[in-house]
């Protein structure tokens, strides 16, 4: 898939944030990683993770915002459905990137719980939230 401006990983701080330190981590040195992006939205940043670091991503939310396009011209496996009650096995991912997700979570205990089961032994999971004591990062947040 060619990478369109939206789905660049330069378009998505957070996003580049995460792939950067992963490379320093030696995340090149390993063949096949995999990657959960949970709550990915219309799924710009999945699209962006994975042609960053060339691993194998699935991408679900709660609802389906990922246009027919980009569901057909990238290779991230999208899904529906609740971070906490994921479909995966045990120790699927080797990271899961949950970037400004957590604040919209019915139980982000559960979720933090259910994020741990299908992570790997020693992956990474990254987490985002908008800082309320930063107007910018609060434009556009949902309240609870």
């Amino acid at each position: 898939m060619a990478v369109s401006p939206a789905n660049s990983i330069s378009s998505h701080a957070g996003a580049a944030f995460f792939c950067q330190q992963l490379k320093q981590q030696g995340w090149d040195d390993i063949a096949q990683r995999s990657v959960l992006i949970a709550g990915c939205g219309a799924g710009h940043e999945a699209a962006a993770i994975q042609a960053e670091l060339n691993a194998t991503v699935d991408a679900v939310d709660i609802e389906d915002f990922v246009s027919a396009e980009l569901k057909a011209n990238s290779p991230v496996r999208f899904a529906v459905g609740s971070v906490c009650d994921l479909k995966f096995a045990n120790n699927t991912f080797d990271a899961i990137f949950y970037h400004h997700v957590i604040e919209h979570v019915d139980n982000p205990t559960a979720s933090l719980r259910e994020l741990h089961r299908v992570l790997k032994p020693g992956g990474w999971l990254f987490t985002g939230t908008p800082n309320r004591h930063r107007l910018l990062s609060s434009i556009g947040a949902h309240q609870q």
